[in-house]
């Protein structure tokens, strides 16, 4: 081999593994954010559940609040 093809290779094997690396640092960066992304689902699902059981229990006293209303009137 010559050394022109020496180099060669020597830049392709050091470009390789630069691609590689930062391959295996995306594929982790996309994993973490996906992970992210999955915490904060479940967060605003669980608020989202909270808010609608307030709102059921405001409906329920609102319910009961008019019952109570009609009650009294007759």
């Amino acid at each position: 081999m010559s050394g022109l093809e020496t180099s060669f290779y020597i830049v392709a094997i050091v470009f390789m593994s630069i691609m590689l690396i930062l391959v295996a640092a995306l594929v982790t960066s996309i994993v973490v954010i996906r992970n992210k992304i999955v915490s904060l689902e479940k967060t605003i699902q669980d608020k989202i559940h909270m808010v609608t059981n307030n709102v059921s229990k405001v409906v329920e006293v609102a319910n009961a609040v008019r019952e109570v209303a009609k009650a009294v009137k007759k």
